[in-house]
């Protein structure tokens, strides 16, 4: 109370009923989700809420307690459970919810992009797709014109196809997100790379954090990622060796030793109906995905508002007891999953953090 709310559907579950609000969301295609459990003994809520697609508004603020704004999400129901307790007199509701916008998910398409006089930059594709679903897009802009083609697929299942052959330029990974806002991101990994919030244990941090759980994975992650030559040619050529560096100082480090110039990838054939860099593209950003994963940092902050979301970048700032710096920990990070839980007494934010494993 006066520290943080959550309205649902404009107070049609009340804070009485109220027992569980969980809104999920990861850094990759799939829509955000939410959980919501509440006891009730008003059948119509029951009714309601088990109807499959019956759609429900959330809101989350901080209680006037000025700890940064708001969040507003449109969901539906896809999933639910219930319950009885004291005979028929009280349920026991649990809903699962996911981002109205189920056509992304649901509805295939057979559709050309656009024609041989007009090619289409990956990131005008996004924008097209996200845009006819419901999304906002905010992309960048790529550099891979080519005849994009979605073979009677689903929106989701094309644009992995077409985000994992996207070419931003040589050490440009992507990074691809879809928010609680119904916001999608695809943008180059250093275009988001701007601190939303100091984190850790020094004065200057705006989130204190007094527990933290760290998870390293070791250099054997390189021996099945299997992406190391490719073919930039047009034709039936050799692979060359990718030549990958992003470590430019105050960005995200590579220097986990991934990019082992020993594997080799399969040689393709390439045509005039894909760009130049498209098994380079697939390369860079399979890699990248497989070496982002390779440090993981898990905070939690509790009983504090924060409009938190996705691919929002963190600098961790901690220190020992001698106040020399944790470089194991300080540093960018990037937020790849976000949970705002809520119960009956306590508002937490849980999140995922990433970033390449440091050697030193």
């Amino acid at each position: 109370k006066d520290r943080w709310g959550a309205t649902i559907n404009g107070d049609e579950i009340s804070s009485d009923e109220l027992r569980m609000l969980n809104i999920e969301e990861t850094a990759d295609l799939s829509l955000p989700t939410a959980h919501l459990q509440f006891r009730t003994q008003d059948i119509s809520k029951v009714r309601k809420y088990i109807t499959p697609g019956y759609k429900v508004q959330l809101h989350l603020d901080d209680g006037g307690a000025g700890g940064g704004g708001s969040i507003d999400a449109n969901f539906v129901v896809f999933k639910k459970k219930m319950q009885t307790y004291q005979g028929n007199d009280e349920w026991l509701v649990d809903v699962w919810l996911i981002l109205d916008t189920l056509d992304y998910y649901n509805k295939h398409r057979m559709e050309t992009y656009n024609t041989w006089s007009d090619k289409k930059k990956s990131t005008e594709v996004v924008s097209t797709v996200a845009s006819r679903v419901g999304l906002n897009p905010q992309v960048g802009s790529s550099d891979d014109k080519m005849l994009w083609v979605q073979h009677n697929i689903t929106d989701r299942r094309f644009l992995e196809e077409v985000v994992y052959h996207g070419w931003f330029g040589e050490g440009e990974p992507f990074a691809f997100g879809i928010k609680k806002n119904m916001d999608l991101i695809y943008k180059p990994v250093t275009a988001i790379l701007n601190t939303k919030y100091k984190i850790g244990d020094m004065q200057e941090c705006d989130i204190k954090v007094n527990e933290y759980n760290m998870s390293i994975s070791d250099g054997f992650l390189s021996s099945w990622v299997g992406k190391e030559r490719i073919t930039p040619t047009r034709l039936h050529e050799e692979g060359v060796d990718i030549e990958y560096d992003i470590n430019t100082e105050g960005l995200i480090l590579n220097d986990v030793g991934l990019y082992d110039n020993t594997k080799y990838a399969p040689i393709g054939w390439q045509n005039d109906n894909v760009h130049e860099n498209w098994f380079k593209a697939e390369s860079q950003n399979t890699q990248y995905r497989a070496s982002l994963s390779s440090m993981s940092m898990n905070i939690g902050l509790h009983g504090e508002f924060r409009d938190i979301s996705i691919l929002d970048c963190f600098e961790g700032l901690w220190e020992k007891a001698d106040e020399t710096l944790l470089k194991e920990i300080s540093g960018l990070w990037l937020a790849t999953k976000v949970s705002h839980r809520i119960t009956t007494e306590h508002y937490t934010i849980v999140i995922e953090l990433a970033r390449e494993r440091s050697l030193e």
